[in-house]
């Protein structure tokens, strides 16, 4: 069975990216280089097991390339063995454990915010789940059936990548801060498109080896318009999500500014309002008798009651101590 040229030129330059990027990623944990994990700063990094995940895709997805069974078996070996790394990290997940694989102490200074570092983001976890299992199947992809399961498998794990890469420029941080997950890397989403390309074009290319018939060309049509359909509208809803988070976030801020701005008036006019009350209070002829009496007198007893029944006085006033210094006593 002799495939399409074209096609499987596509997977395997698909394949030998994902393998690169695996790769240089695991040679940037090795080394200590953060440029190699997070691409930037502030970024989420890719983990180990991720980077393991994409180098295994790539390995399967070239041998899935070639003719002939072997080839296909060591495809779908090592389909099997994403398809349980995958599975693996679900369960991570799903029954929040923290085992060795997911090395925490290696990652926990690029993931210092993160309770759990190393674990794999869910939906990495996913794609690689369906992705293995497109490998496994590749074997029989001969059958229309087969590959038109592993085209949708295609275009689920090419859309799921799309829409990580399109989070970051979106900056969606609200989806992940109250759901606790950790986001994609931004180089696993484009990871995840590659080899979302690249099983679309092996499926392709298995499918071409056959003798086309109209109805195939015609199913290849609309899965075609499926595919651009699907990722039109994931783009339009995420932007569309995005925009209206966008809107809240600035009116929020607004407001908030709006009553920061009126509480400080508040405070000044409340602190202007009793200083003018006790500045009135002390230049009151009531106060100033007893205390002229008391320069001269410092003990005498009327002039301190005077004092006394002033400063209660003064509670009508909202007034609620009264503190009176002079002459070097209070």
């Amino acid at each position: 069975m002799k495939l399409s040229n074209s096609h499987v030129l596509t997977t395997r330059l698909c394949a030998a990216f994902a393998l690169t990027l695996g790769a240089v990623t695991l040679l940037g944990w090795a080394l200590g280089i953060p440029l190699l994990v997070q691409l930037r700063p502030g970024w989420t990094p890719m983990v180990v097991n991720t980077a393991i995940g994409f180098a295994l895709s790539g390995i399967g997805l070239l041998a899935a390339s070639a003719q002939g069974r072997w080839p296909a078996r060591i495809a779908a070996i090592f389909g099997a063995l994403v398809a349980l790394l995958a599975i693996e990290e679900l369960c991570v997940l799903i029954f929040d454990i923290s085992p060795a694989l997911s090395l925490p102490e290696l990652h926990r200074p690029l993931q210092p915010g993160y309770p759990h570092p190393g674990r794999m983001a869910p939906n990495s976890a996913l794609c690689f789940l369906l992705f293995g299992a497109g490998l496994i199947a590749s074997m029989h992809a001969h059958r229309e059936i087969v590959a038109n399961w592993m085209q949708r498998v295609a275009i689920a794990v090419l859309a799921v990548g799309l829409l990580g890469v399109i989070g970051y420029s979106l900056q969606l941080e609200y989806l992940y801060s109250w759901t606790g997950v950790v986001r994609m890397a931004v180089h696993s989403g484009v990871g995840m498109v590659a080899l979302g390309s690249g099983l679309w074009n092996l499926a392709q290319a298995r499918a071409g080896a056959q003798p086309i018939s109209d109805g195939k060309e015609v199913a290849g049509v609309y899965r075609t318009a499926t595919l651009l359909l699907l990722v039109a509208s994931a783009s339009a809803g995420v932007g569309g999500f995005a925009f209206l988070q966008d809107q809240v976030e600035q009116q929020m801020r607004d407001d908030l500014i709006h009553m920061t701005v009126d509480r400080i008036l508040m405070f000044e006019q409340v602190i202007q309002d009793r200083s003018g009350r006790a500045t009135v209070a002390s230049e009151d002829d009531d106060l100033a008798m007893p205390l002229r009496v008391l320069a001269s007198a410092p003990d005498d007893p009327a002039a301190l009651r005077a004092l006394r029944v002033w400063a209660v006085s003064q509670r009508a006033n909202e007034f609620s101590s009264v503190r009176v210094t002079a002459y070097g006593r209070q």
